[in-house]
């Protein structure tokens, strides 16, 4: 079995990994499986908050043959496709980190990230913490915007749980002024169009449930 990513503009997929039940185990981060290593006859560069390049973990900025040359309407060009050192890139707008033998392992969307008490807090790990709780199936956690500043609030599938329980999962994770402000219980998570999870919905409701 083989775990296959790339984005449209890099048609379509440009890194991978095979999938070893000995040693892949031992490689994954929050429940994922690395992504691997990129496609050979292309480059990559991780870039960190302050666009230097990073050695271990960044943004992801790709370029080779597989690259698109642009969007229909090249004002959509701007936030995707960079020139840095005389290239052009494209930003793949995710998180990776980068292990010692050089593959990558994905960490989540660099759009998802939220600021907590001036805390970044990763979603994805406090979405695979809550995965792994007696009852859980699916959980996503989101930001919301509130008066006192950003409040993290999840949504989760499967059994409903007291919030306490699942609080006492996170302790080992976040500190106490991180954990999420609100646990919701759903019958089934809303999807956007391309079928994945829509988080901008989920967003837009934990907005109104913190603002009663």
């Amino acid at each position: 079995m083989e775990n296959i990513y790339g984005p449209t503009e890099l048609t379509v997929t440009i890194t991978r990994h095979r999938w070893d039940p000995e040693t892949s185990p031992r490689r994954c981060v929050n429940g994922l499986v690395p992504i691997g290593t990129v496609h050979s006859g292309h480059d990559h560069l991780l870039v960190d908050e302050d666009g230097a390049e990073a050695t271990e973990e960044g943004e992801l900025f790709i370029t080779g043959p597989q690259m698109a040359s642009g969007y229909l309407d090249p004002q959509d060009d701007a936030d995707h496709f960079v020139h840095r050192d005389g290239r052009r890139w494209y930003r793949t707008g995710d998180r990776v980190r980068r292990l010692p033998d050089g593959e990558l392992v994905y960490l989540g969307r660099l759009d998802s990230q939220v600021q907590i008490q001036g805390w970044r807090v990763e979603p994805t790990e406090v979405e695979h913490v809550l995965g792994a709780c007696d009852g859980v199936t699916e959980a996503v956690a989101v930001g919301a915007a509130t008066r006192a500043g950003t409040e993290l609030v999840v949504f989760y599938t499967g059994e409903s749980r007291p919030a306490s329980q699942l609080t006492r999962s996170l302790r080992t994770l976040l500190p106490k002024g991180m954990l999420p402000r609100r646990f919701v219980h759903l019958p089934e998570l809303p999807l956007n169009s391309n079928r994945k999870v829509d988080r901008k919905e989920l967003t837009r409701r934990a907005t109104e449930l913190l603002d009663h």
